[in-house]
């Protein structure tokens, strides 16, 4: 596929979001099956950071090796859209699919780096404690606020020009393209089933919070 001067191919925001949707849904069975299957075989209750480090490399080594090898993750399949290089090949290389996610990556990092602190500095992980707003320390409200700023400015940028590239995409000189239809219903089965994940996952959280 090559890159056109027909902007309708470069309409993919909504697709993206809900392309997101799934797969950080797919992110999260994945992570827990793995999480509580640790804990099954270390015998130990592991806390919330763990919980995450493990959601990190899961969902970040699987979008990176989806995007090289597929050209989008299966979010992406499901939606029609497809991520390819600027210089109108579909093939984009290893470097490209990790800069995509070298933002995101560093501001998971970041995210988790005070919990293990946390942890460290206790001895054990309280998860009301740590989520309080008697908790909150200065590095943390700084994560947080900088952490909308980044996807604040995600979302402006891709706004802003032709081709709908957010800061991740002319970070590795990609572009999100559509590649063919999709119904309403597909959006509408996305939705119903994230619902289920979010409440499958309210309950996951209070076996962690225990």
């Amino acid at each position: 596929m090559q890159i056109t001067n027909d902007i309708k191919i470069y309409k993919t925001i909504a697709r993206r979001f809900f392309a997101g949707l799934i797969d950080s849904l797919i992110y999260y069975y994945i992570s827990s099956l793995l999480f509580f299957a640790l804990c099954f075989i270390t015998n130990i209750k592991l806390p919330l950071p763990v919980y995450w480090t493990i959601y990190l490399f899961v969902s970040f080594t699987t979008t990176i090796i989806l995007t090289k090898v597929y050209n989008g993750t299966i979010g992406k399949w499901y939606f029609n859209v497809k991520v390819i290089n600027t210089n109108c090949t579909e093939n984009i290389k290893w470097i490209q699919s990790i800069y995509r996610e070298i933002i995101n990556i560093g501001m998971y990092i970041l995210y988790i780096m005070p919990m293990y602190f946390y942890w460290y500095q206790n001895g054990n992980f309280d998860y009301e404690k740590y989520f309080s707003k008697d908790h909150p320390t200065f590095i943390v409200s700084l994560i947080t606020i900088l952490y909308c700023i980044v996807s604040v400015s995600e979302i402006l940028t891709s706004l802003f020009n032709e081709q709908r590239r957010a800061i991740h995409d002319f970070l590795g000189e990609t572009v999100v393209v559509i590649n063919g239809k999709y119904r309403l219903l597909s959006k509408t089965i996305t939705i119903i089933i994230y619902i289920i994940g979010i409440a499958i996952y309210m309950r996951i959280f209070e076996f962690i919070k225990k």
